[in-house]
């Protein structure tokens, strides 16, 4: 299929100057994002209802806390050892 009843409707030109709002763009869209993500984890902090330490347990079930479990960091993997 050829296509044969084409017209130039404007000649084009060179910009005098270049065009690149993309990086103006990515900017705000980086700084907006950072501000949002820091909101969202501000209310979902403000919003967590659980109780992390012996006083308010104490606190919120009105009793004396008799025992409470050590929290222990989690063991590192050590990776087997191979010779050569």
């Amino acid at each position: 299929m050829r296509i044969v009843n084409v017209t130039i409707a404007e000649a084009a030109t060179a910009p005098v100057f270049p065009n690149n709002p993309a990086s103006l763009t990515l900017i705000l869209a980086s700084i907006l994002g950072c501000l949002l993500s820091a909101g969202l984890v501000f209310v979902q902090e403000q919003m967590d209802g659980s109780l992390t330490t012996p006083d308010q347990v104490e606190a919120y079930l009105g009793v004396p806390v008799l025992a409470a479990m050590p929290r222990e960091s989690r063991p590192t993997r050590h990776l087997p050892h191979f010779s050569s």
